[in-house]
């Protein structure tokens, strides 16, 4: 599986947040508590529909938001396909 594209609305630290990977390799850098984990977290719970870590799925939403959207256009063998989800309050 290839990850074309994540879009982030509302996820955890993130008010909005677009990544369009490598298909080689990507680095993460950055100061502690920047969202590097984050990013992973919303990469996780798309493809596992929980938690990378055991919390309330409401702690996912952005402190004040009231609901988070994630989405994510990916290639299986040779086929794309998107992924959207949305968590309410």
């Amino acid at each position: 599986m290839r990850l074309h594209a994540l879009r982030l609305w509302q996820f955890r630290n993130y008010a909005r947040a677009e990544l369009a990977p490598s298909p080689r390799v990507n680095i993460l850098l950055g100061a502690n508590a920047q969202g590097k984990t984050n990013l992973l977290e919303a990469i996780y719970y798309l493809s596992a529909l929980r938690p990378l870590r055991p919390v309330r799925e409401a702690d996912l939403i952005q402190w004040g938001a009231t609901e988070m959207r994630l989405y994510a256009q990916y290639e299986i063998d040779g086929l794309l396909d998107d992924l959207q989800m949305r968590l309410p309050l």
